[in-house]
C-alpha cells in the first residue's frame, strides 16, 4: 500500500469513528425519543376512537372531535405550553416539570440540538481543514483559531452525552421491559460523570514546555568570526541577523524562536543551531547554502509562526492523548480526525516553506552548492545512524571511549562508495506525504541543479577546501566535550538496553541486570516479604506441593490481582502444578503499603524477562 493511500484510509477510519462517536448516542436518544412518541399517539388515538365508538353523534361530529383532540395528543401536549396554550397544558396535568412526558419532550429537543451541532462542529472541521491548505501559513492559522473551539466543543458532547445515556439506561428497559436496573444506571453515571470531569478538567491544563538544546552557546565575543560570516550572510538574505548561536553535534541544522533551554539557561530570541560536524565537511559555499536557507527561514516569518502555534499544538496533543488514555471516546476520534488533517496540512505547508528557503539559498549561494551540502547531509546522516546502531546492537557493556565522532570520519569515504550509500540515498529520494522536507531529487529540482546519483560518491568523498569550521576557534574543545557528554549517555542507555536482553550466563552480565533491576522487597504483615528478582517472585510461603517459595518468570504463566475477603489484595499466580500443567498458589497481600508500586513492579520485572528470553530464542 502506497503512503498516500495509507494515509486515505487512516483518514477514512478516524472520520467513521468520529461519526459515530458524535451522532450515535444523539442519534439513538431522538430515535427512541420518537418511537416512544409515536407509540403514545397511536395508543391515544385508539383509546379515543374505541371511546367514541358506542358514543352518540354523527360520523362528521366524531370526526370533528378527534382532529381537535390530536393537538391534545402526547408528542404535542408540551408544545401547547410553549405556544402559550398554558391552560390547557396545565388542566392536562401531564406536562409538568420532570414528569415523564416533560422529560421525553425535553430529551427529544435537546437530542435534535444535540445532532445540529455536531453538524456545525464537522462542517467547521472541515472548513477549518479546507482553509489549512490555502497557503503555507494557513495551517498555522487555522490552528490558532480553531483549537479551542474543538475542544470546547467536544467537552461539551461529552457532557450531553453522558447525560443521555444516564437517563437512556433507566428508560429503555422501562419502558420496553418494565424493570429497571439500579446497577446498570449507576455505571453508566459514573463512566459520564468521569468522562465529563476529565474532560472539564483537562480542557483548562496548561502545558510547560520545556524545550531542550544540547549544544554550546556560541557568543559573539566568544566567536567574532563566525558572527561576522553569519551577519553578513542576514544582510544578503534580508533578515535580522539571530540573537543567538548554538553549536552542538546533532546531525542538523535549525532555527527556531520558540523559547530553548540550553545546559540549564532558558534561551529567548531568534536561535540559530549549527552542526559542527557537518561544518566539517562542508566547503564554504555550500555552508553559506545551508546557512542561507535557515536564515531564510527567519525572512519569511516561519519561525514566528511556530513559537505561536508550539504551545497550543502540545496543549491540544496533550488534552488528545488524556481523552484517548481515559477511554472519553466522544472526545478522543474528533480531535484525532482534525489532528490528522491538519498535520497533513501542515506538513504540506512545511514543504512549501522549505521550497523557498532552498529558492533563498541558491540564489545567495548557488544550486551546485546547496546540492552538494545535501548530499553531504544525507550521507552523513545515514552513516552516522549505521555506526550508531552497530554500537546499540552489540551485546556487550562499552568499555572506554566509543570514539562515534572518530569513526564516522574513517568510515564516511568508504561507506559512500559502498553499495548501502546508494541504496540509503535512493530511500531518501521517497517522497511521504507526512514528511516536512521534500525528498532529495525535489529539493534539487527546486534549486535548480540535479545530480546523477552516480556522482554522489564522490561528492561525499571529496575533502572540502577552506570550511567555515576554521573560523570558529572553539570547535575543538566544544565540540570534544560534547561528545564525550553524548558517548557518557550513549554508553548507559546501551548498558540499560542490555539489562533488558540478558538472561545472565556469568557474574558480570547478572551485575548490569541486578543494577537495573535490583531486588525488590515489600513488607506484608505478620513481618513476612514478598521479594520481585530480576529472576523470579519469592512468595512469603511454600508453593502447595513443594519445597519451595520462589516462582521462575519463565513457570509463571499467569498473576492476578484481585481483591482479598475482608479487605486487602491477593496475588494469584498460574503456573505447573505437581504433576499438573497447570496450578495456582494465591498469597494475601495483607500489609502491602503500596498496591500500585507492587502491580507496576511486577509488571516490569516480568516484562523484562520476556523480552530477554524472547531476544535469546532469535538469537
Amino acid at each position: 500500500m502506497s503512503s498516500n493511500s495509507g494515509l486515505r484510509s487512516g483518514l477514512a477510519k478516524a472520520l467513521v469513528f468520529s461519526l459515530l462517536s458524535f451522532f450515535l448516542v444523539p442519534g439513538i436518544t431522538y430515535g427512541f425519543v420518537t418511537y416512544v412518541f409515536h407509540q403514545m399517539d397511536t395508543d391515544y388515538k385508539a383509546a379515543l376512537q374505541s371511546k367514541l365508538a358506542g358514543a352518540p353523534g354523527t360520523a362528521a361530529q366524531k370526526n370533528a372531535f378527534l382532529a381537535a383532540a390530536e393537538a391534545f395528543a402526547p408528542s404535542r401536549r408540551c408544545e401547547m405550553k410553549a405556544t402559550g396554550q398554558l391552560a390547557q397544558a396545565q388542566a392536562l396535568k401531564s406536562c409538568q416539570p420532570y414528569k415523564p412526558l416533560w422529560q421525553f419532550h425535553t430529551v427529544q429537543i435537546a437530542a435534535w440540538w444535540t445532532l445540529v451541532a455536531g453538524a456545525f462542529v464537522f462542517a467547521s472541521i472541515f472548513l477549518l481543514g479546507g482553509v489549512s491548505f490555502l497557503s503555507s501559513r494557513a495551517p498555522a492559522l487555522s490552528f490558532l483559531f480553531g483549537w479551542r473551539l474543538l475542544i470546547l466543543a467536544s467537552a461539551l458532547e461529552v457532557i450531553v452525552q453522558g447525560a443521555f445515556a444516564v437517563w437512556l439506561s433507566y428508560w429503555v428497559s422501562s419502558y420496553f421491559f418494565k424493570v429497571y436496573v439500579p446497577k446498570l444506571i449507576l455505571v453508566v453515571a459514573i463512566a459520564a460523570g468521569a468522562a465529563a470531569v476529565y474532560a472539564v478538567i483537562w480542557m483548562f491544563k496548561r502545558v510547560q514546555p520545556r524545550n531542550e538544546i544540547e549544544g554550546e552557546l556560541l557568543t559573539e565575543r566568544q566567536e567574532p568570526r563566525l558572527w561576522a560570516r553569519v551577519r553578513a550572510l542576514a544582510q544578503k538574505v534580508g533578515t535580522v541577523p539571530p540573537d543567538h548561536i548554538v553549536g552542538g553535534i546533532d546531525t542538523n541544522f535549525f532555527v527556531t524562536q520558540v523559547p530553548m533551554t540550553l545546559n540549564g539557561k532558558e534561551l529567548r530570541g531568534r536561535i540559530l543551531f549549527v552542526s559542527l560536524p557537518l561544518l566539517r565537511i562542508f566547503g564554504e559555499a555550500e555552508a553559506d547554502a545551508v546557512l542561507a536557507h535557515e536564515l531564510a527561514h527567519f525572512r519569511g516569518g516561519d519561525t514566528k509562526w511556530t513559537s505561536l502555534l508550539g504551545p497550543k499544538l502540545q496543549q491540544f496533543d496533550l488534552y488528545c492523548a488524556v481523552m484517548q488514555i481515559k477511554g472519553v471516546f466522544v472526545a478522543a476520534y474528533i480531535l484525532r480526525f482534525y489532528r490528522l488533517m491538519f498535520e497533513f496540512a501542515l506538513k504540506r505547508g512545511s514543504r512549501q516553506r522549505e521550497f523557498i528557503a532552498d529558492s533563498v539559498a541558491a540564489n545567495i549561494a548557488s544550486g551546485r552548492a546547496l546540492a552538494h551540502a545535501l548530499i553531504k547531509f544525507q550521507g552523513y546522516a545515514a552513516y552516522r545512524n549505521a555506526v550508531e546502531s552497530q554500537l546499540f546492537d552489540q551485546d556487550q557493556r562499552h568499555q572506554g571511549a566509543l570514539s562515534i565522532a572518530g569513526q564516522v570520519a574513517a568510515g564516511l569515504v568508504p561507506y559512500a562508495a559502498s553499495s548501502r550509500f546508494t541504496e540509503n540515498m535512493r530511500l531518501a529520494n521517497i517522497p511521504h506525504p507526512f514528511d516536512s522536507h521534500p525528498s532529495l531529487g525535489e529539493r534539487m529540482a527546486n534549486a535548480g541543479y540535479a545530480v546523477d546519483e552516480a556522482a554522489y560518491p564522490a561528492i561525499v568523498g571529496t575533502a572540502p577546501g577552506r570550511t567555515w569550521a576554521q573560523d570558529i576557534a572553539s570547535i575543538d574543545a566544544v565540540e570534544g566535550g560534547l561528545w564525550r557528554k553524548y558517548e557518557e549517555g550513549f554508553a548507559a542507555e546501551h548498558e540499560r538496553a542490555l539489562a533488558y536482553r540478558y538472561l545472565p550466563s556469568n557474574a558480570e552480565e547478572e551485575a548490569i541486570v541486578l543494577k537495573h533491576f535490583p531486588g525488590l522487597k515489600f513488607s506484608l504483615r505478620g513481618g513476612k516479604e514478598f521479594i520481585v528478582t530480576y529472576a523470579g517472585i519469592r512468595l512469603p510461603k511454600k508453593i502447595k506441593g513443594t519445597e519451595t517459595d520462589f516462582l521462575g518468570w519463565e513457570q509463571i504463566t499467569s498473576l492476578t490481582l484481585k481483591d482479598a475477603m475482608f479487605g486487602g489484595k491477593k496475588l494469584i499466580a498460574g503456573h505447573p502444578g505437581a504433576g499438573l500443567p497447570r496450578d495456582e498458589t494465591s498469597v494475601r497481600l495483607y500489609g502491602l503499603k503500596s498496591v500500585e508500586a507492587f502491580a507496576e513492579a511486577l509488571a516490569l520485572y516480568r516484562q523484562r524477562h520476556h523480552m530477554a528470553a524472547e531476544r535469546n530464542r532469535h538469537s
